[in-house]
């Protein structure tokens, strides 16, 4: 069996594939948020009377803040009597970390996107450019990141028949030269 070999033009041919794959659907998702906006955000005044009540608009304004609450407390606890003051200090550590990230604008965001389609997060752990030193391993402190992904931005592997299969998911970002 030959070998096959990576290279960077192959790589894009395959991420462009996985773009031209969600064509139709992110025509479709921008037919659905046109309904959701409706009339009422294409004309400089307003118009009243043209268009019944937008129930998908009212559906979702009333949705959301139910789903998503304002300020969500994380409540760790243990069984094992020697970890419970570990575990309260990493229930406030993660509502500082919620407060830092802004979880709660970034959860309504994507519930709202998963109403019209697929929502995406893309979560991780950015880079530090210091390593601390565990005897013979070496971790980077980096600091916990989470950021929506916008469908328009998203590619994932062009040959899958779904998202658990994938061989790979990728987003589209701007990066400084």
């Amino acid at each position: 069996m030959p070998t096959e070999y990576v290279n960077p033009r192959k790589v894009q041919g395959v991420v462009k594939q996985g773009f031209d794959r969600l064509k139709q659907y992110r025509k479709a998702r921008a037919m659905f948020i046109k309904s959701y906006v409706g009339n009422y955000y294409n004309k400089q005044f307003g118009l009243t009377g043209q268009q019944p009540i937008n129930l998908i608009f009212a559906a979702i304004r009333s949705l959301v803040p139910n789903i998503v609450m304002q300020n969500p407390i994380n409540d760790v606890e243990t069984n094992v009597m020697q970890y419970k003051p570990y575990a309260e200090l990493l229930g406030l550590g993660l509502n500082s970390l919620q407060n830092h990230l802004k979880m709660k604008k970034i959860l309504r965001g994507w519930i709202v996107d998963a109403i019209f389609g697929m929502g995406i997060i893309d979560t991780g752990i950015a880079t530090s450019d210091h390593l601390i030193n565990f005897g013979d391993i070496s971790v980077d402190p980096g600091q916990v990141y989470s950021e929506l992904v916008s469908i328009d931005d998203f590619t994932f592997d062009p040959v899958c028949m779904n998202l658990e299969t994938a061989a790979f998911m990728g987003r589209r970002i701007s990066v400084p030269r």
